[in-house]
């Protein structure tokens, strides 16, 4: 773990301090809970979005077999492969 020193204003160390002695933990403890609970929500957005915008972006393409034709060739090679060993 590191050590780092931030600024706060005195309404947000007087609530820090209020909600410390009401959970019974430490400054830190409300601050690193704050910062891991803020950034994973953060990312697990930034996934989500990231899956929204390449949905469907091949739906257009007329190279590509349809997906039941696809998975039917695939599992015919499987299936000789298995076959030949």
């Amino acid at each position: 773990m590191h050590r780092t020193q931030i600024y706060l204003s005195d309404a947000q160390l007087l609530y820090l301090h209020n909600l410390s002695r009401k959970r019974q933990k430490k400054l830190s403890e409300l601050i690193r809970e704050a910062i891991d609970q803020y950034y994973v929500i953060e990312k697990q957005q930034d996934v989500s979005h990231a899956i929204d915008a390449v949905f469907g972006l091949w739906s257009n393409r007329r190279d590509l077999p349809d997906t039941g034709t696809y998975l039917r060739e695939l599992r015919k090679s499987v299936r000789l492969k298995r076959m030949k060993r």
